[in-house]
């Protein structure tokens, strides 16, 4: 076949409205030389034609990966992109599954796009940004990397690899994606991902730089005054962060953006010493949370009504049924629990310093191990030593994806501080398991949770109110106390404040009990912090930070507000040895 004199006979038949025949001589081009431009772009257009913008959408992405500048092709594919989501397309269909939160459907729904139409860089894309709502960022990769093949001037990818990267702690790749991004459009979204990644791993030099940049680029954003806030705040220029904050427009930023607004001006106002402004800011940070959409589907209630279930579940008589499961020879991991905000993160940078510890910080194994034993219906005090491996195959299987083999000589350490409700789950799958439960005073815990902006869960829709986040407290302590009550456990007790005020003594026997010795790396755990880049929790920006006592006793500062809460929270005071005035 000449492909050239093809080509020229099917537009020929094409601009005579002769489209069968042109469609079949474009086909027939496209088996011998699937690149062909001309053929694609063509192709593309018959089906657009013929109202087929699905099919067209892939033809016009190898077009354009041939000629990427071309601005025709670009705006072929920009309608075909729009066709197709206002005829109930593809981008339609995923966009209500994502809507509605149903990942899986959406997945598999992109995933058949890509069987079908293997060239359709959306499909590619669209796999790996529902990964990463999936919270599989590793899963994510290969399906961006395959859609950045097809489109490399696709800045929405790049943005979305960035969002991959950062999430596996691959800051530098992160990074340069979203620069990236950037470079190809300028747009928000890039802008902000990036600014959140300098801020989060204290990059402010980079930050500073990075929105001089913007500045230029797209004039008077109305995010560019946060942002220097944010710098103002980290060289501790708050007065001068203060009065940017207080001149910006909140009416003309979106909901996404008003949380951190608010939670900023509120941190702001709390070293200010404006205690009611910086409570009222909290307030207004954890509304504007609770009102984006994809938090809708979080219900608070559902997690406390798991809590009642574990409580009513775990009782002396049903104990004395408790059948163990045998000690088996793989990892006993040291699970490291207590209530948010209570120096876990502290405790975590700290232990990580140590050359025989490797600490995986708030990755789902034992959500996993939890959510196969209620599929599977397994009756706990009657589980058998078969069923306790399979459950313990299903934690090694998530462990693994976040362990090197070498680390497999170490400690290992599973830090998530909620895995405290599941104590009893994890006893009985781990019969020998060491923890460590870290408490801090239950009113500076408590506010801290509700001054936090957390990634919102069923868990953490509970610290929307000071209220709701004393109540979840005494629920989860509850619990705590009655595993204490039923279980043989071996456990051991730190505080934050003494960690704060006696860092060495408060650790060695810490060390007793997990066997190692002492390690004078446990001193510098600021450059361990600094090393890690990116610390997964909202503790990130205090512990690259020496020891510090200013947030011991800061509840006293909200003492008017707190007063609600005392009822509840004063008899924990009183358990765990706290002061209450």
């Amino acid at each position: 076949m000449n492909i050239q004199k093809t080509l020229l006979k099917a537009i020929e038949l094409h601009q005579n409205n002769n489209l069968n025949e042109a469609e079949k001589l474009y086909k027939a081009i496209l088996a011998k030389k699937p690149n062909q431009p001309d053929a694609n772009y063509n192709l593309g257009f018959l089906a657009m034609q013929t109202n087929r913008p699905d099919v067209a959408l892939p033809l016009f992405t190898k077009a354009l990966r041939a000629n990427p500048k071309n601005p025709q092709i670009q705006q072929a594919l920009a309608a075909a992109k729009k066709a197709a989501g206002g005829q109930g397309g593809l981008h339609q269909q995923l966009e209500a599954l994502v809507n509605r939160q149903q990942y899986e459907e959406a997945l598999k729904l992109a995933k058949e796009a890509i069987d079908k139409s293997p060239d359709d860089a959306y499909a590619w894309h669209a796999s790996g940004t529902i990964s990463c709502l999936m919270h599989d960022p590793l899963g994510a990769l290969p399906y961006l990397q395959k859609a950045l093949a097809l489109q490399p001037d696709d800045a929405e990818a790049h943005n979305a690899l960035g969002n991959a990267m950062k999430d596996l702690g691959r800051l530098d790749e992160a990074e340069a994606s979203y620069r990236e991004a950037i470079r190809i459009k300028d747009y928000a979204d890039p802008y902000e991902n990036l600014f959140d990644l300098l801020e989060q791993s204290n990059q402010m030099d980079k930050l500073e730089a990075a929105l001089r940049g913007v500045q230029q680029r797209i004039p008077g954003h109305p995010t560019i005054p946060i942002w220097q806030a944010y710098v103002l705040a980290g060289k501790k220029e708050n007065s001068e962060a203060y009065a940017l904050l207080k001149r910006v427009k909140t009416s003309a930023l979106e909901d996404s953006v008003k949380v951190k607004y608010h939670k900023l001006l509120a941190d702001v106002a709390h070293r200010l010493e404006h205690y009611d402004e910086a409570f009222a800011s909290y307030q207004a940070s954890n509304r504007s949370i609770m009102q984006l959409k994809e938090n809708s589907p979080c219900d608070k209630t559902r997690f406390t009504r798991q809590i009642d279930t574990l409580l009513n579940y775990f009782t002396s008589a049903r104990i004395a049924s408790w059948q163990e499961c045998s000690s088996h020879r793989g990892i006993t991991p040291v699970f490291v629990i207590g209530f948010p905000r209570s120096g876990t993160t502290l405790l975590d940078t700290i232990l990580r310093s140590h050359s025989q510890v490797t600490v995986v910080e708030e990755k789902p194994m034992v959500d996993k191990v939890v959510h196969a034993f209620v599929e599977k219906s397994i009756d706990l005090m009657r589980m058998d030593d078969r069923q306790c491996e399979q459950l313990r195959n299903i934690y090694y299987q998530e462990l693994d994806k976040h362990i090197s083999p070498d680390d497999r000589q170490h400690i290992i350490v599973d830090k998530m501080p909620l895995n405290i409700i599941y104590t009893g789950i994890i006893r009985k799958i781990f019969p020998t398991a060491k923890f460590i439960l870290v408490l801090r005073h239950p009113c500076d815990s408590v506010l801290s949770c509700f001054m936090q902006t957390f990634a919102m869960n069923d868990a953490m829709a509970n610290f929307s109110t000071l209220e709701d986040s004393a109540s979840l407290y005494n629920k989860v302590m509850q619990l705590w106390d009655r595993y204490q009550n039923v279980l043989d456990m071996n456990v051991f007790t730190i505080k934050y404040e003494d960690i704060i005020d006696d860092n060495e003594r408060t650790l060695k026997p810490l060390l007793s009990f997990l066997d190692i010795p002492w390690d004078d790396a446990l001193t510098n755990y600021q450059e361990t912090a600094l090393k890690r880049g990116n610390i997964n929790t909202p503790s990130y920006n205090q512990v690259i930070q020496p020891l510090y006592k200013s947030a011991h006793g800061r509840w006293k500062s909200y003492q008017r507000q707190m007063s609600r809460c005392l009822p509840v929270l004063s008899p924990w005071c009183d358990y765990f040895d706290y002061e209450k005035e």
